[in-house]
């Protein structure tokens, strides 16, 4: 018994001495300009704005006070912080932003924003890895993995960046000797960790917690349940074949769409010939027929239930234009035909999110009419067999049905000529209303002079205005529209902080400086090279004019 514990004091001594061993020693920056203390390990070699002229890393370097400040003011730096072998090097960097703070924001919208940093990027010749959310003590950070080419090999990078108390925030390590390996991601990551914000953490409104509750479709009488802490929401603008959009009081930005469209009312009696009501219905459709309708391959549209109602699926992925900025959004589409009907539901939700239980939830809520309940068949008036056609011709009625196969010549049959000879394709909700308005009043004005009999004028009117809007169905039918996505007022202060903010986030010294692209001089071997770029004197590599070590041989520069 004696041996066991002595043998668990060793060990317990080893690991504990293990531990200090690879315990890294820091010293604390002060960073006043932004508001904040971070930790650094003392074997790097750390320049900040209030160095010292007789700072002995200086004539290390052969460096200057002046020199190092026009540096740091240049390109935003308030601490550079070196690895004496020339491996990488931390860059801390800070502007003013209109933007508050990204705890404000939720992960939604900050992961939308992280993917739309592509382009950016691209523009410089940087490539974005991947990006993640990440939550600091005090501060949310996107983290960014980077690359770019530098004369034969790449620079890989690794960045973390914050908006805290309107400051826009980058963390960067620029590595100089292969990709972020698990030491300089972990080096990095502890230097964040310690940082310490002098203002206390910003917490976002308090969610908004309800309770589920039953939402009834009055056009279709479509019921389901909406799950807890969602609720109805306005649109934006008027839509045409949406019924109802939900957002989470939780999660900022996550929105659930629903519409119910009667199909059979819309479709002219030529194409009712031979069918019933009842045929349109799922079987009716095809894989490829709701591809085409949200312009994907039919490959892409799958089939799911809930609920017990099969619905097809597509994912369609768009780029919305905000502050120059192509932010990317995918929407998740479902379909549900069913006698004469087509019921969709849509969602911004990732099927990764936790957040699509909900979702799914919903769906398998819902209820669907009976189908003698949800079709509607209009009321037919009928000619008695002792009535005369004189009396029937000047019967409301009758003048109703002359006027309406008058006016289903010079009305709709120009447009169906329009849409689906010439034209061959859905035509926009705002476009298909000027055309048809434009249509019916060279009609009425037709008309008028036609039918001016009796109550021919007003019976006239009726007429086309019931023919103005089937065609207005007929051109829009099919037209996918651009739903809302995410909120716009609170991503468009985020992304005009990142356009203000992207290209002042360094991998080098001079990255923020954006030199004139005509401007060339003259290297040490007198041949012309792009402003910024040196040679090392050992090994003869091209290299960045501020970098201190060769990234190829390891040759101190300066």
């Amino acid at each position: 018994m004696k041996r066991n514990i002595c043998l668990l004091l060793v060990f317990l001594f080893f690991l504990t001495t293990s531990m200090i061993v690879y315990a890294v020693e820091t010293t604390t920056y002060r960073l006043d300009d932004l508001g904040l203390s971070v930790d650094v390990p003392v074997n790097l070699i750390v320049f900040t704005r209030d160095i010292k002229s007789n700072d002995p890393h200086l004539t290390e370097f052969g460096l200057t006070k002046e020199g190092m400040e026009t540096l740091m003011e240049d390109g935003n730096i308030y601490l550079n912080a070196w690895d004496k072998n020339g491996n990488y090097e931390v860059i801390i960097t800070m502007t003013e932003n209109s933007l508050n703070n990204f705890s404000l924001l939720s992960d939604t919208v900050l992961e939308t924003l992280a993917t739309s940093l592509s382009d950016v990027y691209k523009e410089a010749g940087i490539s974005l890895i991947k990006t993640e959310i990440y939550q600091h003590q005090q501060a949310k950070f996107i983290k960014i993995f980077i690359s770019r080419p530098n004369n034969g090999s790449t620079v890989y990078g690794l960045q973390y960046y914050t908006v805290y108390d309107g400051k826009a925030i980058n963390i960067t390590l620029q590595s100089y000797s292969g990709d972020i390996n698990v030491e300089k991601e972990t080096i990095l990551k502890t230097m964040v960790d310690s940082v310490v914000f002098d203002s206390d953490l910003v917490q976002s409104n308090t969610p908004k917690y309800t309770q589920s509750f039953l939402y009834t479709d009055k056009n279709t009488g479509v019921i389901f349940t909406v799950p807890e802490n969602w609720s109805q929401v306005a649109f934006s603008k008027d839509r045409d074949f949406l019924s109802a959009k939900f957002s989470s009081n939780i999660e900022e930005g996550l929105t659930i769409f629903f519409g119910g469209h009667d199909l059979w009312n819309e479709l002219p009696a030529s194409d009712k010939q031979g069918m019933t009501r009842a045929d349109i219905n799922n079987s009716a459709f095809s894989k490829s027929d709701i591809g085409d309708m949200l312009g994907i391959q039919a490959q892409d549209i799958s089939t799911v239930t809930y609920g017990g109602k099969e619905y097809y699926m597509g994912k369609v992925t768009t780029t919305q234009s905000e502050y120059g900025i192509n932010i990317t959004v995918t929407m998740t589409y479902l379909f549900y035909f069913d006698n004469g009907y087509v019921f969709n539901f849509q969602t911004n939700i990732s099927n990764g999110s936790s957040y699509y239980r909900d979702f799914e939830d919903l769906l398998s809520s819902v209820q669907y009419p009976a189908v003698e309940s949800l079709q509607k068949s209009t009321e037919e008036t009928t000619i008695s067999s002792n009535q005369s056609p004189v009396s029937f011709l000047n019967s409301w009625f009758g003048i109703f049905c002359i006027n309406m196969l008058i006016t289903i010549i010079i009305h709709p049959t120009p447009i169906w000529i329009y849409r689906y000879a010439i034209r061959k394709k859905p035509v926009a909700p705002k476009q298909a209303k000027r055309i048809v308005i434009i249509d019916a009043i060279v009609v009425v004005a037709l008309m008028l002079v036609v039918t001016a009999i009796n109550k021919g004028s007003e019976i006239s009117l009726v007429a086309v205005l019931i023919w103005s809007r089937i065609c207005y169905s007929s051109l829009t039918k099919g037209f996918i529209e651009n739903v809302d996505a995410f909120p716009k007022e609170a991503t468009k202060q985020a992304v005009s902080s990142i356009i203000s903010q992207s290209p002042q986030i360094p991998l080098t010294l001079q990255d923020d400086v954006k030199p004139d692209e005509n401007y060339e001089k003259t290297n040490d071997k007198g041949t012309s090279q792009p402003y910024g770029a040196i040679y090392c004197r050992n090994c003869g590599a091209e290299i960045n004019s501020d970098s201190i070590f060769c990234h190829k041989c390891g040759t101190k520069l300066k």
